[in-house]
């Protein structure tokens, strides 16, 4: 093929084609990130974003946002980032009123949302069963659920500080007064959890992250070398060192699972990512980094 002057032109409208994250998760991630940071300041063994099979839909994956491990306590925090007052209906589905909804609850503006008590208790049934199968030890560990929520919304219809349904202030309280002081080593536990499978990652060029499953089975891209293949369950990380618009391609360093890793001049390559609302498909060109978490 020739890649001359009409691939680079090719390249400056692929460059067009960059994906963000709908302002929906935008405003979501910015929660998240503040309680990661919040966390990391209690020193203590942390994951986000791991994944289980549905244990009724196969097809479908449930999700913690964070896993926090004090001792023998493991923490499974759901983050919700939602705006205006939050009800419980009859069948325990989590109600929100704002402005923008035309269904009417309680003389309310209202829009039925997932329960986020009921995700964090669902995952924690998960993975407690699917630990316990792997290693009878975590009979004696403890899995507590807990759905925090930013102040933009007004939960005093369903706080409950005993249960897990707080705000994100609350946190750090909730974790000191649910778990309790050990200096004795829990590395089995935390071992067993970041062997847990997590989302994939892709950062695009404004540096928003993007996550779901990627369907493709293997890297490929054309290169200089020609056509380079490369096995996702073997790789850990790619990152992108975008050339310039015009330029021919752009340089990815490939980080293998075995510590290797390897250089290679893209000249034009994609991944297909099931974002779970839908299909996306991202050029290379409009990554930074992708972070392999799903094989």
């Amino acid at each position: 093929m020739n890649y001359g002057f009409l691939h680079r032109v090719k390249r400056v409208f692929l460059a067009l084609k960059n994906i963000n994250p709908d302002t929906k998760h935008i405003f979501g991630q910015k929660a998240e990130l503040y309680v990661k940071n919040m966390l990391l300041q209690l020193n203590k063994p942390m994951f986000t974003n791991k994944i289980l099979r549905h244990p009724k839909l196969k097809s479908r994956y449930i999700e913690s946002d964070i896993i926090l491990i004090c001792g023998n306590f493991v923490f499974c925090i759901e983050i919700k980032r939602l705006k205006g007052k939050i009800f419980a209906s009859k069948n325990g589905i989590i109600q929100e009123n704002y402005k923008q909804f035309t269904r009417r609850y309680q003389g309310y503006r209202a829009k039925t949302i997932k329960n986020p008590q009921k995700q964090s208790q669902l995952f924690v049934k998960t993975l407690k069963r699917y630990l316990i199968n792997k290693d009878k030890r975590f009979l004696s560990v403890k899995f507590i659920p807990v759905a925090v929520f930013s102040y933009e919304a007004d939960i005093s219809e369903i706080h409950s500080f005993d249960d897990g349904i707080i705000y994100i202030n609350e946190l750090k309280e909730f974790i000191k007064a649910k778990s309790q002081e050990s200096h004795q080593e829990y590395e089995w536990i935390v071992k067993a959890i970041e062997s847990l499978k997590g989302f994939d990652i892709l950062i695009n060029k404004n540096n928003l992250p993007l996550m779901g499953l990627i369907e493709n089975d293997m890297l490929e891209c054309t290169s200089k070398q020609g056509a380079f293949k490369a096995d996702f369950s073997e790789i850990k990380q790619i990152i992108v060192k975008r050339n310039s618009v015009f330029s021919i391609g752009d340089e990815l360093e490939i980080h293998f699972k075995n510590g290797n890793k390897a250089p290679v001049l893209c000249y034009e390559g994609c991944i297909v990512l099931n974002a779970f609302n839908g299909i996306q498909k991202h050029f290379l060109r409009n990554l930074n980094k992708i972070y392999i978490n799903s094989r």
